[in-house]
């Protein structure tokens, strides 16, 4: 069985230091030409973004072999992890949302979580508790049809 994965969990003051860093990751892309006072809505806005969740995990993977197939199972892995995550979740009530964006693709990141260059940040997971009266069907709208998805072979 393969584990190649590791789940970094912040709550609390914690996670309010990974949200000043994905603030601070998106100040960095501005120009100069900025003022002030739009720099202090963005910061305002990405760390309120970030703390309407209790918890936030980041899932890294590290590279384990250099050969390709090894790797690549070590990311499904991961993965897979991710979605017994996400299905343990949602089997206590919980609502989750997994993406990766800006903060999964800066270095700054790695250097805040101690992990080496070669490892990659495949998830950042967000654990919450449903908006009361929201309804999960509309997510699933947009969703194609598994069956679409499927090519079957039998020859």
């Amino acid at each position: 069985m393969n584990q190649a994965w590791r789940f970094d969990v912040f709550a609390g003051d914690g996670l309010l230091k990974l949200a000043q860093l994905d603030a601070q990751i998106h100040l960095d892309e501005l120009t100069d030409d900025i003022d002030d006072a739009t720099k202090i809505e963005i910061r305002d806005r990405r760390t309120a973004k970030m703390m309407q969740y209790p918890i936030v995990i980041i899932v890294s993977v590290p590279k384990l072999s250099n050969r390709k197939s090894v790797y690549v199972e070590e990311i499904a892995a991961a993965g897979a992890a991710i979605q017994n995550l996400l299905l343990a979740a949602h089997e206590e009530g919980l609502a989750t949302f997994w993406a990766t964006g800006k903060i999964a693709r800066s270095e700054k990141t790695k250097t805040f979580l101690n992990i080496a260059e070669d490892e990659e940040i495949i998830g950042v997971v967000r654990v919450g508790y449903p908006n009361a009266g929201e309804i999960a069907e509309k997510w699933r709208e947009a969703r194609e049809p598994v069956a679409r998805k499927l090519n079957w072979h039998q020859a």
